[in-house]
């Protein structure tokens, strides 16, 4: 793990072509002990969350290759990898599981972190897991109780409750979220060590201690994350018997 921090270290700060075409052979290697990684990821969590069986690790990872069509910012690389495991993968539209790798030298613990939800939810998407918090809070409450070491990222939250919804209840800020993600931060040690399961010689990649590690941090989000598609997955089977009868 100390080798794919390093690389993309060195990524953030020579981010040209030029210089990863000279370190290809490297980025080679960090590619593919993520994908072990993923793959172990996918095998420990499949354990207790039955959707994500079958998955490959090409279906839950990006390219490191930016599209920089329509951005200001014209770096060709991320200097971050990103591990999205999902029912159906990663372009299912699902929520799912993701893992954020980044270091920075501004801060020892860099920027990894945890999350378990979805972003940039459809409306008749977000309607539904709306209606279905305010119909029962305290089911809802219940299965964030058991995540409690996730905070809402409300970083992209509307200002008011919607139209639809009571004001001033409980519910509120819950109701006004565009995001249904939950994310915690990672230091940096716990990626070294697998949340200090193993000692600082040891290839917790190679030994399986650091997908332990990860996969056993995302459990307790699993309930959540299965409220989240289960919402989904009520839009698209309505949409599906509405074709059928048009």
């Amino acid at each position: 793990m100390k080798d794919v921090l390093n690389f993309l270290s060195q990524l953030r700060d020579n981010n040209n072509k030029q210089w990863f075409d000279t370190h290809r052979a490297e980025y080679k290697t960090v590619q593919k002990r993520i994908e072990i990684l993923t793959q172990q990821l996918i095998e420990n969590i499949s354990q207790w969350d039955s959707n994500i069986k079958g998955l490959q690790a090409k279906d839950c990872l990006y390219r490191i290759n930016r599209d920089i069509r329509f951005s200001k910012d014209k770096t060709p690389y991320k200097s971050h990898l990103g591990i999205f495991i999902s029912k159906g993968g990663k372009k299912a539209g699902y929520g799912g599981y993701y893992f954020h790798i980044e270091p920075d030298q501004s801060t020892k613990n860099g920027h990894h972190l945890l999350a378990a939800g979805t972003y940039m939810l459809e409306n008749k998407y977000l309607k539904v897991i709306r209606e279905d918090i305010y119909a029962d809070f305290n089911a809802f409450y219940k299965l964030l109780s058991k995540a409690k070491s996730y905070n809402f990222d409300s970083s992209n939250a509307l200002k008011q409750v919607p139209k639809g919804f009571v004001r001033g209840t409980e519910c509120d800020k819950f109701l006004v979220l565009k995001d249904y993600c939950l994310i915690r931060s990672l230091r940096q040690n716990d990626l070294l060590n697998g949340g200090m399961l193993s000692n600082k010689d040891e290839d917790i990649i190679a030994n399986g201690k650091l997908a332990k590690y990860i996969s056993d941090e995302f459990c307790p989000a699993r309930d959540f994350l299965e409220f989240i598609n289960r919402a989904i997955d009520f839009v698209r089977e309505q949409e599906q018997q509405d074709l059928e009868v048009w």
